[in-house]
C-alpha cells in the first residue's frame, strides 16, 4: 500500500522547480531592464532578451503542468500569481525591443548619407521576419517589422526587397503582387497593391470587435481569456481604438454587430456610405436612419439566405424544438410566377399560376391579394368576404374528400396523408366528410371524420383537424393511451398567433393509421 503522504512528497520537486525558475526569469529581467537603462548595445541588449524569453517560455510550461496537478479551486490564486509575471515580461519585452530598434537606427543613420556609393545589389543579412497571410487586422504588425528590417535598408535594390517581400507573403497576400516583375518600379506597385488591399483600419477595427464577442462567447480558462483579452485591447489601441478610453465608443461597437447580422446586400452598401464618410461607423442615429431606409426599400422584409458567423449559429441552433406528435416538415420554397428550371414557361391567367396552385395558405392569401383576387375562388372581380363560392369548389359543388378540386380540398386531403404518416389499408381507403370552417381571417380549417387504429387493437373514432398551414397535427393523451401508442418523449414548444409561446415537457411522436 502507497502511503498517503507520498503523493504530496512526488510533488514537491516539481514545485521547487518552478519556484527556481521563476526566480531566475525575474533576475533576467531586472538585469534586462537596467540594460535598456543604461543604453547598452543594441547586441548585448538582444542577446539577453533572446535568454529571457527562452527562460520564459520554459516557465510557462512548468506553471502549466503544476495547475493541472492542483485540485479544482486552488490553481485560481497561481493563475493570478502567474499572470502578475506575464505581464511584467511583456513590458520588458516591449521596452527591450524599443531600445534595441532605437540602437540600430542610430548605427544606420550615418550609413544613409553615403547612399550613392553603396552597391544596389549589395546583399541583407538574414532575418527571421513574420508571415502575412491577408489577415487585414495583422497587416500594420507586420508592415512595422517589414519596415524596420528591409524597406528602410538604404543599401537593398528594389529587387531585393521585393524578393524579400515575397518570401514573407502566403495566402490572399502573395495572389495580390503576383505577376510582378523583379525591379525596383514592381516592388513600388506591389507596396501600392499591398496597402490597397489589406491597409484597410476601418475593417480592421470591426473584425477585432467580432473577435472579442467570440472569445466571450466561449469557454476557455482563464489564462487564456486573460491573454487573448490583453492582445485584442492592444490591437484595438494600435489601431486608435483604445478601449480604455473614449476612442473606442459603444455606438461603434453595437454598429459592428448588427452589421455582422444585415444581408450581403445591406452590408455593401453601408460600407460604400462609411468609406465615403468614415465618421459615421460611431455614429449610431445614422446606423438608424439607414436600417429604416433599408426596410422601406420593396422586398426588405424577406430573410437573408446568407451565412453568418459561426457563434450566431449557435445562439441559433438552440431555437427549433423537435419532436412533436405526429408531425411532419416540409421545405417549401416561396412562391413564385417564375416556371422552375424544370418546367416549360407558358403563358397563363394569375388565378392559374402553378405557383399559386401549390401554395400554403399564408402565402396563396399574399400571392391572391397582390394579384387582386379572390382568395376563396382565385378568381378576379371580388374578395373572398363576398365570395360566392366559400366552402364550395370551383364548379359549385360541396367541398368534400370525395368531390376533389383544384383549390384547397384536393391538396389539404393529400398534404394530411403526410401530416399524420398514416399507411392506410389499400382495401379500405378513407370515405371522409370534410367541414369547412371560416373564421374572421378567412383561413380555412378543415376536419375529417375518421376511425384511428394503434399497431394492435379495435379502434376509435375520431374527429382530425387539417390544418396544412401550420404543417403539424396533434393527438390526444386519452386518445393515445386508448389506442396504446407509445413514441419518443421529447419537448415541444408551440408558438401561436401573437408569439404566445407554450411549452410542452413530454410530447410524444407516435404513429396510427387511419380507415
Amino acid at each position: 500500500m502507497v502511503p498517503k503522504g507520498m503523493a504530496k512528497a512526488s510533488s514537491i520537486p516539481a514545485e521547487k522547480k518552478l519556484a527556481a525558475s521563476k526566480s531566475r526569469l525575474k533576475i533576467m529581467l531586472q538585469d534586462l531592464n537596467c540594460m535598456c537603462d543604461e543604453s547598452e548595445k543594441a547586441v548585448v541588449i538582444q542577446g539577453q532578451l533572446s535568454l529571457v524569453e527562452k527562460l520564459f517560455e520554459e516557465t510557462d510550461a512548468l506553471q502549466s503542468a503544476f495547475e493541472e496537478g492542483l485540485e479544482a479551486e486552488a490553481p485560481e490564486a497561481s493563475m493570478i500569481e502567474w499572470s502578475g509575471y506575464r505581464l511584467e515580461f511583456l513590458k520588458n519585452q516591449a521596452r527591450a525591443h524599443e531600445v534595441a530598434g532605437q540602437g540600430l537606427a542610430d548605427r544606420a543613420a550615418p550609413q544613409e548619407l553615403k547612399t550613392a556609393e553603396v552597391d544596389p545589389n549589395v546583399r541583407l543579412r538574414r532575418l527571421e521576419l513574420p508571415k502575412f497571410d491577408g489577415d487585414v487586422t495583422r497587416f500594420h504588425e507586420f508592415w512595422d517589422q517589414f519596415e524596420t528590417s528591409v524597406h528602410r535598408q538604404p543599401g537593398a535594390s528594389g529587387a531585393t526587397k521585393l524578393a524579400y517581400l515575397r518570401g514573407c507573403l502566403t495566402g490572399a497576400a502573395l495572389d495580390t503582387i503576383e505577376g510582378l516583375s523583379a525591379s525596383n518600379q514592381g516592388y513600388e506597385l506591389a507596396l501600392q497593391r499591398l496597402r490597397e488591399r489589406f491597409d484597410r483600419p476601418m475593417v480592421a477595427v470591426r473584425e477585432q470587435i467580432l473577435r472579442l464577442v467570440d472569445l466571450l462567447m466561449t469557454k476557455n480558462k482563464l489564462s487564456t481569456i486573460c491573454d487573448e483579452f490583453h492582445k485584442k485591447v492592444y490591437a484595438l489601441t494600435a489601431l486608435g481604438k483604445d478601449p480604455r478610453t473614449s476612442d473606442l465608443s459603444v455606438a461603434e461597437v453595437l454598429i459592428a454587430l448588427c452589421r455582422e447580422q444585415l444581408p450581403g446586400s445591406v452590408q455593401f452598401r453601408w460600407d460604400e456610405l462609411a468609406q465615403a464618410n468614415n465618421a459615421v461607423v460611431a455614429d449610431l442615429p445614422a446606423f438608424l436612419r439607414f436600417l429604416q431606409q433599408q426596410t422601406d426599400l420593396p422586398g426588405a422584409s424577406r430573410r437573408s439566405k446568407e451565412p453568418t458567423r459561426e457563434w450566431t449559429k449557435a445562439r441559433r441552433s438552440g431555437g427549433e424544438r423537435n419532436g412533436t406528435a405526429l408531425r411532419a416538415h416540409r421545405e417549401d420554397q416561396p412562391p413564385s410566377c417564375t416556371p422552375p428550371s424544370n418546367e416549360a414557361a407558358t403563358f397563363h391567367l394569375p388565378q392559374q399560376c402553378p405557383s399559386l396552385l401549390r401554395a400554403g395558405p399564408h402565402q396563396r392569401r399574399e400571392l391572391a391579394r397582390r394579384a387582386r383576387l379572390c382568395f376563396a375562388c382565385l378568381e378576379p372581380g371580388h374578395y373572398a368576404s363576398g365570395c360566392k363560392h366559400r366552402g364550395k369548389t370551383t364548379d359549385g359543388k360541396p367541398v368534400t374528400a370525395s368531390s376533389p378540386s383544384t383549390s384547397a380540398s384536393e391538396r389539404s386531403v393529400a398534404e394530411q396523408k403526410t401530416i399524420v404518416r398514416s399507411e392506410e389499408p389499400s382495401s379500405a381507403p378513407v370515405q371522409a366528410n370534410v367541414a369547412t370552417r371560416s373564421s374572421q381571417w378567412t383561413s380555412r380549417l378543415q376536419t375529417v371524420r375518421a376511425v384511428a387504429y394503434g399497431e394492435q387493437g379495435p379502434g376509435k373514432r375520431v374527429t382530425c383537424l387539417l390544418d396544412t398551414a401550420s404543417e403539424r397535427s396533434f393527438v390526444r393523451q386519452d386518445l393515445a393511451s386508448a389506442l396504446g401508442l407509445v413514441g419518443q418523449t421529447s419537448p415541444l414548444s408551440l408558438v401561436g398567433i401573437g408569439g404566445i409561446l407554450h411549452e410542452i415537457p413530454d410530447a410524444q411522436l407516435v404513429k396510427l393509421w387511419l380507415g
